[in-house]
């Protein structure tokens, strides 16, 4: 019994050292510093699946240790003020290296080479992985990867062009709020008592139909209940379904609700969608048949359209209600902006309506705020070529290039530090500001100060809609949508929760899917929503 156990530790030892020689003989001194080697190629699968993607928050403070796990709260503390040292680290996994970006500075640089450190095969796969594409469609969206004249890459600029600010936009805007107003109508008093809702149910109910209205059009599949109740069991297992080998088995309501949505949208494309859809989709639509795709993966792209204009707008316009309607304080001073914005009309029965342009709705704006503390995505690009990253770090050929976006949100480098904490003003910038800041600073030299002002805005460090060649084209319509639902909400309606004195706890999100893009509250308790005054009438028409 002795010997074998003392073989066994020989074995468990002598296993141990080999890995730690390989990863040694196997890493580049010009790569990146790898971190995480308590067990080699094994301890971050262990983290990752512990913090989901919070871990490189954790890495974030404590990787410049040998054993960041084992490190001590004091390390941590005085590294969370000090910033990591390391910009950029490599994490070892069994079948792939993965570069994590820790400082802003490298994010710029990174996305410049786009074609080399891409994130188009990301897309690419997931067509075939994800949305059950044929192969035909796989190989068409791979091919020429890294030119212009690849499906994924020309189709960015087209959908930038679609839903850049301007009349296209406006109109969809528009629609999207006309959809949100009447399921906001409903919430109106009945025999006095006032509405009970689950709110975050509710909002990404609102936001849901209100974006694919907008999008689709009046033949917009979403109105069956029962295509939104496939979406709804689709999106959080879409990972389940893309990483299953035997889907049938491990991922079938996922399998059998995305079939589903494919019957809708074939349905929706053969039965003339298209003619009043919006020119998003019509351009997109276009695009793809013109490279060959066939009915069926058309259909299946549009699956992938819902998941691109749905998957922030809901959780974020959540949140923003709960930090505004949480606050009393914020909530005042957001309606005296918006309610200084709106005309006013008495009527002949003595009701007013008031009525605040959209357009105007827009520029007051809290979303960003909400996104950057409650994303909690992780940008990934794959490096096609090897890449020396300014000319200091080596980025080998098949590696995984990753920018955390909790990481960055949290940076009390670029966001000072307050960097945790729900300042509503934060993205508010106003033609003073510099100078305020110029004066106290008692300094003449713009040059620092607009860079310190700036700061709070950095592009780079502002990652809930990526950056560079691929930052997303639809960020301006699922801004103006959360801003506009949310104005809409705080002018119209009271809410309190139906329990617990009225109180609002900080929802914890720790249930929330590893594919979410946001946290998602874990309960979604009961929400008494109460018209603030019934005399008045609101009306939100939007740009002509």
């Amino acid at each position: 019994m002795t010997s074998t156990l003392a073989l066994a530790a020989f074995v468990v030892a002598a296993v141990y050292a080999l890995l730690h020689i390989l990863l040694d003989w196997t890493q580049d001194s010009r790569e990146p510093r790898a971190v995480e080697r308590s067990i080699p190629f094994i301890s971050p699968i262990f983290g990752m699946f512990r913090h989901k993607t919070l871990y490189y928050n954790q890495l974030r403070f404590v990787a410049t240790t040998a054993y960041p796990l084992a490190c001590d709260p004091m390390l941590i503390r005085r590294n969370r003020k000090q910033g990591n040292r390391l910009p950029i680290y490599t994490l070892r996994l069994p079948n792939v290296r993965a570069y994590i970006i820790n400082d802003a500075e490298l994010i710029p640089p990174m996305q410049r080479q786009w074609r080399t450190i891409s994130f188009t095969p990301v897309m690419a796969g997931a067509g075939q992985a994800t949305l059950g594409m044929s192969q035909a469609a796989a190989d068409l969206l791979r091919k020429d990867i890294t030119s212009d004249h690849n499906v994924v890459v020309g189709m960015i600029p087209l959908v930038a062009r679609a839903l850049a600010p301007g009349p296209k936009l406006d109109a969809m805007t528009r629609q999207a709020a006309e959809a949100m107003s009447k399921g906001m109508d409903q919430l109106e008093p009945r025999d006095g008592a006032p509405a009970t809702v689950r709110l975050f149910e509710w909002t990404w109910h609102q936001l849901l139909m209100g974006t694919t209205e907008a999008v689709y059009g009046p033949k917009n599949p979403y109105r069956d209940p029962a295509v939104e109740h496939a979406w709804r069991t689709f999106e959080p297992r879409y990972l389940t379904l893309a990483l299953s080998p035997l889907k049938t088995l491990t991922a079938s309501k996922a399998l059998q609700s995305r079939e589903l949505l494919v019957v809708a949208f074939k349905a929706y494309l053969e039965g003339g969608g298209l003619e009043t859809a919006s020119e998003w989709i019509r351009a997109s639509h276009a695009h793809y048949a013109s490279h060959g795709f066939v009915a069926d993966d058309l259909a299946r792209f549009e699956v992938g359209h819902t998941h691109a204009i749905s998957n922030t707008t809901a959780p974020t316009s959540w949140w923003l209600l709960w930090h505004l309607y949480s606050d009393p304080a914020v909530l005042r001073e957001v309606r005296a902006e918006l309610e200084a914005l709106a005309t006013t009309v008495e009527e002949q029965d003595g009701t007013l309506t008031k009525t605040v342009d959209l357009a105007l709705v827009t520029a007051v704006s809290r979303a960003p705020q909400c996104l950057r503390l409650h994303t909690i995505a992780t940008g990934v690009r794959l490096c096609l070529e090897d890449h020396m990253l300014q000319d200091r770090y080596l980025l080998k050929k098949g590696s995984v290039v990753i920018v955390p976006q909790p990481l960055h949100h949290l940076s009390t480098a670029s966001w000072g530090e307050d960097a945790e904490q729900f300042n509503h003003r934060r993205f508010v910038a106003t033609p003073r500001t510099a100078e305020k800041e110029k004066e106290a600073m008692g300094s003449d030299d713009k040059t620092n100060v607009n860079k310190r002002w700036r700061k709070g805005y950095d592009p780079a460090a502002f990652r809930a809609f990526g950056g560079g060649h691929t930052l997303c084209p639809g960020r301006h319509l699922s801004n103006s949508e959360i801003l506009v639902f949310a104005a809409m909400m705080v002018l119209r309606f009271d809410l309190a929760p139906k329990h617990g004195a009225g109180k609002w706890e900080k929802p914890t999100w720790s249930q929330t899917h590893m594919v979410a893009s946001l946290q998602i509250p874990d309960e979604d308790p009961e929400i008494e929503v109460r018209p603030r005054d019934s005399r008045i009438h609101w009306r939100f028409p939007g740009p002509n």
